[in-house]
C-alpha cells in the first residue's frame, strides 16, 4: 500500500469539511461555524497553518493538521498537530504510524524544531500510536482560553471597516470616477450589473442613495482596499436596496487581480459581522447569477445557505443565498 499525503487546496474544501464533520461527530461535538472558517482559511492557504488529505493508492481515508507557533523553550518555530482523523476502514493496519512520519518530514521542511500533540487520557490506543513516534508527556498541564473576538474593527463614527488585510470606507468618500470604472470592468459587471456599463449619472444616484442609507439606517457600501496602497480601490461592498421588498441585500465586488486570495470571504464576512453586531439585522441575503460559481463559493464559505432559486431573474436565472442571526451566532 502507498500512503501520502496531499497538499490541501480550495477545490478539496467540501472533501474536508465532510472528514472534519466525521471526525467531530465520532469525538462527540458539533463542526460549528467558526471550526468551517478555520477549514476554509488552511485551505487558502493560511500562513500559520499546513494541511493535507491523507491517501492510500489515490484514495482519499484521512486528513491532518499541522498548526505553526514559535518557542523560545524548542530554539525557535513549533507545530502543532491539530488534527488526525483516519475512516474507520483505515485503521489497524499501520497507517497512522505511516503518516505520523510523513508529518514529521512535512514539519521539518517547514523549519519546526519540536512537534506537540493533544490525546485523550482514555485513548490508549492513540497514545500508543504517539508514543511509539516518539512523543512524550510532561506534569505540565495545557489550559486554554477561548478569544471571543471579531477580526473586524468597525469605527461607527467615521463608518470606517478594517479587516486583517482590508481597510474599508464609504464609498460615497471615494473618487466616482474609479468606483464607476470597478464597476464597469468586464469581469464584474458581468453579473453584478447584468453586463450593462454603467453611466456617471447611475453612479451618482446609486453613491447618494448609500450615503442616505449610511445616515438614516447604518448602513451602506464600502470601497476596499489594501492597508500598504490606500490610493488604489480593489473592490467594493456592502448594503444596498434594489428590490421591492425593502429588505437590505448584500453585494460584493473584488478586481480579478486580487481573486483567488480570500479576500472576497473576508470582505464578505465582515459585512455580515457588522449587520448582526452593529446594525442589528435578523438575517443577511445574497444572491448572483446562477452562472457565477465563484460567488456562490464566497456566499457558502461566508456561513449563507441556499434559499431559492429563480429562474426568471438576472441574466441566466438568480440563486439566493440567506444566513441568520441564530446561525451566525454559531
Amino acid at each position: 500500500m502507498t500512503v501520502r499525503l496531499k497538499a490541501l487546496a480550495t477545490t478539496d474544501l467540501d472533501r474536508l469539511t465532510a472528514l472534519a464533520l466525521a471526525f467531530h461527530e465520532e469525538d462527540g461535538h458539533a463542526l460549528r461555524e467558526s471550526d468551517r472558517k478555520a477549514l476554509n482559511a488552511i485551505c487558502e492557504g493560511d500562513p500559520m497553518a499546513r494541511g493535507w488529505l491523507i491517501e492510500e493508492s489515490g484514495e482519499v481515508i484521512g486528513y491532518t493538521v499541522l498548526t505553526l507557533g514559535f518557542s523560545i523553550e524548542y530554539g525557535g518555530r513549533d507545530g502543532f498537530i491539530d488534527d488526525l482523523y483516519l475512516i474507520p476502514g483505515a485503521r489497524g493496519r499501520g497507517i497512522g504510524t505511516q503518516v505520523m512520519a510523513l508529518i514529521e518530514t512535512e514539519a521539518k521542511l517547514a523549519g519546526v524544531n519540536a512537534l506537540h500533540l493533544e490525546v485523550g487520557r482514555e485513548n490508549d490506543r492513540a497514545q500508543a500510536l504517539y508514543r511509539g513516534q516518539g512523543f512524550a508527556g510532561n506534569d505540565r498541564l495545557l489550559m486554554s482560553k477561548r478569544l471571543k473576538a471579531s477580526n473586524d474593527k468597525y469605527d461607527r463614527e467615521t463608518l470606517t471597516l478594517r479587516t486583517p488585510r482590508l481597510v474599508m470606507h464609504p464609498a460615497h468618500e471615494a473618487d466616482p470616477a474609479t468606483v464607476l470604472a470597478l464597476l464597469n470592468h468586464a469581469d464584474i459587471r458581468r453579473y453584478l450589473m447584468d453586463d450593462e456599463i454603467r453611466s456617471v449619472e447611475w453612479l451618482s444616484d446609486f453613491i447618494d442613495a448609500s450615503r442616505e442609507n449610511f445616515e438614516n439606517r447604518g448602513f451602506g457600501l464600502w470601497t476596499c482596499a489594501l492597508p500598504d496602497d490606500m490610493d488604489q480601490i480593489i473592490g467594493v461592498g456592502g448594503f444596498t436596496i434594489f428590490r421591492e421588498s425593502g429588505e437590505p441585500e448584500l453585494l460584493y465586488a473584488l478586481l480579478p487581480d486580487f481573486w483567488g486570495q480570500g479576500l472576497a470571504t473576508e470582505m464578505t464576512r465582515a459585512f455580515i459581522d457588522v449587520a448582526f453586531r452593529d446594525l442589528g439585522f435578523a438575517s443577511v441575503t445574497a444572491s448572483t447569477d446562477i452562472p457565477n460559481e465563484a460567488s456562490v463559493s464566497v456566499m457558502r464559505r461566508a456561513g449563507m445557505a441556499h434559499e431559492r432559486t429563480d429562474l426568471d431573474s438576472g441574466v441566466a436565472g438568480e440563486v439566493f443565498y440567506r444566513i441568520s442571526r441564530e446561525d451566525w451566532r454559531t
